[in-house]
């Protein structure tokens, strides 16, 4: 969860003193008490999360590893599949990748803008077509 005032001050307000996992990010509906509404803050900064996660996994390299069912996820796969991109196609598949959305400093890691369009559909549809034989 992003610690800026707002989203701390929503987590205060639905879930006071209390950590939203216990409550699994779920606060009684306001309209039926009988029903769940699941709290999601800010989805950008969440999706911003999710990639500077796969960024920093290093997978053999004695860092995080993050997997998902079994198969490691790590940032080379995002940089080989936009290289190949760039160089491979006439037409490219990812047209608004840049070199600012792989290759990311600190003040980029922060731009929320960056990390939706690298987790996007047309992410997925480059990650598709990439022939996974040319990874690592």
């Amino acid at each position: 969860m992003d610690g800026g005032s707002q989203n701390r001050a929503f987590v205060k307000l639905h879930f006071g003193n209390e950590s939203p996992r216990d409550h699994k990010f779920t606060i009684k509906c306001p309209h039926n008490t009988d029903k769940f509404v699941f709290v999601i803050m800010d989805f950008s900064h969440g999706l911003k999360k999710i990639r500077n996660g796969v960024l920093i996994s290093r997978f053999g390299k004695g860092g995080k590893e993050l997997l998902i069912e079994g198969s490691h996820v790590v940032w080379k796969y995002w940089e080989d599949a936009y290289k190949w991109d760039c160089t491979e196609n006439r037409v490219r598949v990812h047209h608004r990748l840049t070199d600012e959305h792989i290759d990311l400093d600190n003040p980029h890691k922060m731009r929320n803008h960056l990390a939706e369009e690298v987790m996007n559909d047309d992410m997925l549809n480059l990650m598709k077509v990439f022939p996974v034989s040319s990874v690592i």
